[in-house]
């Protein structure tokens, strides 16, 4: 299952699977940030033109430490998943690292762009 989201005032829409919707919104609830309302469910609905705003504020001055930093040393080929995600950089459940990547970072940088402009609706999509 994955999540469309679709901007009120543009009608742009951003796919996203159940896993970056879940990390965006903790990346976005970092220290500071955004602040989720503990009595809403994010998986489906509309998300407020202030509560959109204050997502996307947060994620953006956030993006210049979104990275995978590739180790200084590579001494043989990962041979278990846990040896190629520490090969790769990312960290379990750290979402700066999690969107360090080329394409999970345009992610991001795309639900800033739609949040910025106001509120969107939140719609649960199949597997593709």
């Amino acid at each position: 299952m994955g999540y469309m989201l679709i901007s009120e005032p543009t009608d742009e829409t951003l796919s996203l699977s159940s896993r970056e919707w879940e990390m965006l919104r903790i990346l976005a609830a970092f220290p500071g940030g955004w602040e989720p309302q503990e009595d809403r469910d994010y998986t489906r609905g509309r998300i407020s033109p202030k509560e959109a705003s204050e997502m996307a504020e947060s994620l953006k001055g956030l993006l210049p430490y979104l990275s995978r930093e590739a180790p200084e040393e590579r001494p043989e080929e990962p041979r278990t998943v846990a040896e190629l995600r520490n090969s790769l950089g990312y960290i379990e459940g750290d979402p700066l690292t999690f969107f360090g990547d080329v394409d999970r970072r345009h992610k991001v940088e795309g639900f800033v762009q739609l949040a910025s402009v106001g509120a969107f609706e939140v719609l649960p999509r199949p597997h593709d």
